[in-house]
């Protein structure tokens, strides 16, 4: 990633754009808001902010396919070749990658640039790091992750029941300077099976020669419309270290205009944790309940909000939460959209009402 200016990005991008002729993807916004602080009498403009990405791609993906005689053919995939930069100055080139495959009926060879091998089959139910009340994205928690993985290749066996995959890759690259080097892979294998509505995943990878950790994951899923079940297993044993596992649980439920989504995990090195989300959309009102319980239910945070469309430019928004710290957190506020491309805001809110009368923010938004 290289340093750029901002204007010599954009030119860079009208160049590039007129003389490949490419459709370039561009978005931004810009705010500034004004606020009173209600209990200390402070008033002052926040600090405007804006942001700014282009995408260009220079080379779509594209992939070709040669037949050759007892059933065997070749098949060449070039993922994107993209160059993007926004307003921090930062330059993103992301060159293409090429994925070769040799294919004769359910068996096949695989060569390509592979970037690691991960293991990580049960979500991570985080403890609201943020206190925005809100369920944290999907990470995994105690995963194994052999990263920088400079080739490789994969053998795999695939049925309308299963599909088996035997993966082997080189952590280094070849050295001729260092030959201790060469000695450095990473190796894994994955295991799919359809059974009914059930989908049943296998993982395993380990490093040799360097990062000699082995990993394991083992996961169902459960598609039963309108309920779906995930469970999950994840083991690790480092090298020369202890064994370490966690399991965990999701359920997704549908039910008109609801949606509940329920995680849970537990392991020897995480105490119980579960966080539950309950989203209603009544249009034009829609409400949201979340509740997050951790470390065994010592820590826990409770939070409703909601948003209502009194008009085709005008949206109330409110929300009020409390948690184990007993801070009572508010907000209340409305959306104006009577100008195209621009939210005006009145908002008021505070993260402990009890301690902190709160905030009134006036905040301007355009987006395009």
């Amino acid at each position: 990633m290289k340093k750029i200016t901002l204007v010599l990005a954009m030119l860079l991008a009208v160049g590039i754009f007129a003389a490949s002729a490419q459709e370039a993807n561009i978005a931004g916004s810009a705010s500034t808001s004004i606020g009173y602080d209600l209990e200390n009498g402070g008033f002052g403009m926040v600090t405007a902010s804006a942001d700014l990405s282009i995408d260009l791609d220079l080379v779509a993906e594209q992939s070709a396919e040669t037949e050759a005689a007892d059933g065997w053919y070749g098949w060449v995939k070039l993922t994107d070749f993209e160059i993007s930069f926004d307003d921090t100055d930062d330059l993103t080139v992301t060159a293409p990658g090429i994925e070769a495959k040799i294919i004769n009926g359910p068996m096949y060879f695989v060569i390509y640039a592979l970037d690691g091998m991960a293991v990580g089959q049960v979500a991570e139910v985080e403890d609201d790091e943020d206190d925005d009340y809100d369920l944290e994205d999907d990470e995994t928690s105690l995963g194994t992750n052999l990263s920088d993985g400079s080739g490789g290749f994969t053998f795999g066996y695939m049925t309308d029941m299963f599909t088996v995959e035997a993966h082997l890759a080189t952590e280094t690259g070849y050295d001729d300077t260092d030959p201790a080097d060469n000695a450095d892979f990473l190796v894994g294998a994955d295991v799919t099976v359809a059974a009914g509505p059930a989908d049943i995943t296998l993982e395993v990878v380990r490093g040799i020669g360097v990062d000699e950790t082995l990993g394991l994951g083992v996961g169902a899923d459960l598609d039963m419309d309108p309920i779906t079940i995930g469970v999950g297993f994840d083991g690790e044993l480092p090298d020369g270290g202890d064994f370490a596992w966690e399991v965990g649980a999701d359920i997704d439920l549908t039910a008109g205009p609801a949606t509940v989504a329920v995680d849970v995990v537990y392991g020897d090195t995480t105490m119980l944790d579960l966080e539950a989300d309950i989203d209603v959309d009544l249009d034009p009102l829609t409400l949201g309940l979340f509740a997050g319980f951790y470390d065994e239910f010592a820590d826990y945070r409770i939070y409703a909000d909601g948003a209502f469309a009194a008009s085709d430019v005008i949206t109330v928004n409110f929300g009020g939460g409390y948690d184990s710290l007993e801070r009572i957190k508010l907000l209340l506020g409305a959306d104006f959209t009577a100008i195209p491309n621009t939210t005006l805001t009145v908002q008021y809110d505070t993260d402990d009402v009890s301690n902190d009368i709160g905030d009134i923010f006036f905040k301007t938004k355009v987006a395009y």
